[in-house]
């Protein structure tokens, strides 16, 4: 049976037939007569009406904001750990003729936070561009033309 045919075939089992002059109204009468219907055409309804009101957009904008605001102090903080290590990597320790580099040993460590601020870069691009405040000039112009 091909995809045409269970399709009707769904259709006429829910009250739909070929022959009826109001199809789709006595398809809608058939479904939503039934308690189930009703339920879900109010939930559809009420969720309508709750996204209208703007309320869930003004909780996911709280929500990012300050998600964008952690993850710019992670940022900061391991760029200046990542400046600190730096630094101290250059100490040198000298007795007589031999030289020691303590520093060298925090390299590692450097490399660690370098890797880490470089995700935390990425993340704040990706909330930036998910807000459409950043780069993203489709934000701009769904926000201002289409909301």
């Amino acid at each position: 049976m091909s995809a045409l045919g269970k399709s009707l075939h769904f259709l006429q089992s829910k009250g739909w037939h070929p022959s009826s002059s109001n199809r789709k109204g006595r398809f809608m009468r058939a479904h939503f007569d039934k308690p189930k219907g009703k339920v879900i055409g109010a939930s559809i309804i009420l969720l309508t009406v709750i996204a209208w009101l703007g309320r869930p957009d003004k909780i996911s904008a709280d929500y990012t904001d300050a998600t964008m605001l952690t993850t710019g102090a992670a940022y900061a903080s391991a760029r200046t750990i990542n400046a600190l290590i730096s630094t101290f990597q250059t100490a040198q320790v000298s007795v007589g003729f031999a030289s020691i580099s303590i520093g060298e040993l925090l390299d590692p460590i450097n490399d660690l936070i370098e890797r880490f601020s470089a995700v935390m870069m990425w993340c704040l691009g990706s909330l930036d561009f998910h807000t459409g405040r950043g780069g993203c000039a489709a934000g701009v112009v769904f926000q201002k033309y289409v909301l």
